[in-house]
């Protein structure tokens, strides 16, 4: 896939396994799903998408500009945890992460900004 245009909109919706029959289904399924395109100018447009999911969000691009997208009509926020799952937690941009044992809830601290390891 190859676009010559200097801002081109790409959406990816991925799903799990367990919730389609095949993969065939699941392609039907996107390719069945709205695509709205909203003129702005001539040749620019608005992209809206929601997806597949019964508690899918809906996601609107500006494809004429570099404004930030919504979701559900709210800005996006890109400040957000690097790293954010039970085992794994780290700030944006600090450097240091989390891992956290699953059964014991040991934890260990890495801190890549002084390359030095605490516990």
């Amino acid at each position: 896939m190859e676009s010559l245009a200097p801002i081109t909109p790409v959406v990816v919706e991925v799903g799990r396994r367990k919730n389609y029959a095949s993969f065939e289904v699941f392609q039907e399924a996107i390719l069945a799903n709205e695509v709205i395109l909203k003129q702005v100018i001539l040749g620019q447009f608005i992209v809206e998408y929601k997806g597949l999911g019964k508690d899918a969000k809906r996601l609107t691009l500006n494809a004429g500009s570099q404004t930030t997208p919504k979701v559900d009509g709210v800005l996006l926020d890109y400040k957000c945890p690097a790293f954010e799952s039970p085992y794994l937690t780290g700030a944006f941009g600090s450097g240091v992460i989390t891992l956290t044992a699953p059964i014991s809830g040991e934890q260990l601290i890495l801190d890549f900004n002084q390359i030095k390891r605490i516990q």
